[in-house]
């Protein structure tokens, strides 16, 4: 029998590129884009110091002392014991070391079913560039690893055992409300092949069984996922929270991708690819691929924090059937010897390799002599380090009124001082956050409302006019 090839295998290979890059080119954006990183971090904190997830909001001016549900507090502890071994370097590296993860496992996925070594490399990376939009040091990064998991394991001509999908929701519920996509993504496959059933009537017996196999692992998951630390409570507040209009409509991460930014413009490039290729294929396409690829696309038009999803479950199943026209291109011979080389290539050592010096280069505070490689601190130009810092020494309390991006960096610096809002407006709900705009938005009757709620503190970025308008009052100061 052969050994191994020193040299990375094709998933590896993926795996050491995104590592590598990922710190150097979003390392900022990973720990910056928004205040919410900062929370989770200060919420996996309070559950490893109580030993129990959060059940009361402690942190809030207007919502504290009530009920408060946290869909995603295992992978908050995660995070939290990343950055008590390593400090904010850990985290950044264990949001980089699961961006790897998540796309060396497309590019398996890929070889698995028989696609081109060459496709599979640039499908891995290709799905990278379209997920980068919605890139952050948060939980869902562990829905995007765990939903490549689930889509090989539904893709296959036979299934893994069902106690596999029993434990991989459990431990999913427990990690992150996106358990919810993986009980669609079986949906999915369940329509698909009720479809396929239907069209194709000599095989409607296989596939409609088939259908209901998958149908009953949905419900035995969906039961499954009830074992968490708020019980059925859990499902309620995530399904709320995607059915209340104002949220939805007035949070980013939820609004349809801006086309016009640098971000958005790999997911478009990747649909006109697949509205290209498609209509230059040649041979059959299964139904339960062709529902995945469209449902998944159009959530991700629909909402934006998708695009990521799209980008590991829709877009690998589009590159299966793209590999007929792949194949027909010039330099079969250089491609052959690539599968060659590559089915004996290394995958194991080069990612525990990788992973290791990530954790070395953290533990050293991110730093590769003068060289930052990994981000240690919150962006001062971002966030007010600065003057919360200073107001945490002077024993400044009040009732504050705060920027919405910079209500997770206070509650994670100073935990002593409630926001007025900051991005689990799930938790707060649409009233909170509507006062929240009307206020900033300097709509008839915001002093009012600032007098209602005994404000005696504003924390907001210069630029914003109601700064000025405050200034103007001789009050304030």
């Amino acid at each position: 029998m052969k050994g191994r090839s020193p040299l990375p295998s094709i998933p590896a290979s993926v795996f050491l590129i995104l590592s590598l890059l990922v710190p150097i080119v979003y390392g900022r954006q990973l720990l910056n884009a928004d205040g919410d990183p900062a929370r989770h971090l200060r919420h996996g904190r309070e559950i490893l110091a109580q030993g129990d997830v959060m059940r009361v909001d402690r942190f809030s001016l207007l919502h504290e002392g009530q009920p408060y549900l946290g869909l995603e507090y295992g992978s908050q502890v995660l995070y939290a014991l990343a950055e008590k071994v390593a400090g904010l370097a850990g985290v950044v590296a264990l949001a980089v070391l699961l961006i790897a993860t998540a796309h060396a496992l497309v590019a398996r996925f890929l070889l698995r079913r028989g696609v081109d070594p060459l496709l599979a490399y640039l499908a891995g990376l290709g799905s990278a560039l379209v997920a980068q939009i919605h890139w952050l040091a948060r939980p869902h990064l562990l829905t995007l690893v765990l939903s490549v998991v689930l889509l090989d394991w539904l893709d296959r001509d036979r299934p893994p055992p069902r106690w596999h999908f029993l434990l991989l929701f459990l431990v999913w519920a427990n990690l992150h409300a996106g358990f919810i996509f993986g009980l669609m993504l079986i949906g999915f496959y369940a329509v698909g092949r009720f479809i396929e059933g239907w069209l194709d009537a000599p095989e409607r017996g296989t596939h409609w069984k088939l259908a209901g196999s998958l149908v009953l692992t949905a419900v035995l998951s969906g039961l499954v996922t009830l074992l968490n630390a708020y019980g059925p409570d859990l499902h309620r507040h995530a399904l709320a929270n995607l059915s209340d209009d104002y949220l939805v409509n007035h949070t980013y991460e939820f609004q349809s991708p801006n086309f016009h930014w640098a971000t958005a413009k790999p997911f478009l490039l990747s649909l006109l690819a697949l509205i290209a290729g498609f209509a230059w294929l040649r041979g059959p396409l299964a139904s339960w691929h062709i529902v995945v690829i469209a449902a998944t696309a159009g959530s991700a038009l629909v909402y934006g924090r998708n695009v990521a999803v799209f980008a590991v479950s829709g877009l690998p199943l589009a590159a299966i059937y793209l590999n007929r026209i792949w194949n027909r291109l010039p330099g079969e011979a250089f491609r052959r010897r690539l599968g060659t080389s590559s089915a004996s290539a290394s995958t194991v050592p080069w990612v525990a390799g990788v992973s290791l010096l990530l954790f070395l280069i953290a533990v050293r505070g991110g730093t590769v002599g003068s060289a930052d490689i990994l981000p240690n601190r919150f962006d001062r130009s971002l966030f007010p380090v600065d003057l919360v810092q200073q107001a945490r020494q002077a024993g400044l309390t009040g009732r504050m009124f705060n920027d919405f991006r910079y209500g997770g960096y206070v509650q994670y610096a100073w935990p002593e001082q409630k926001v007025f809002i900051d991005g689990a407006t799930d938790v707060y709900g649409a009233a909170i956050m509507r006062a929240h705009g009307t206020v900033l938005g300097l709509a008839s009757g915001w002093r009012d409302s600032l007098a209602a709620w005994r404000i005696d503190m504003v924390l907001l970025p210069t630029d914003q006019p109601m700064l000025n308008e405050l200034v103007q009052d001789g009050t304030w100061g």
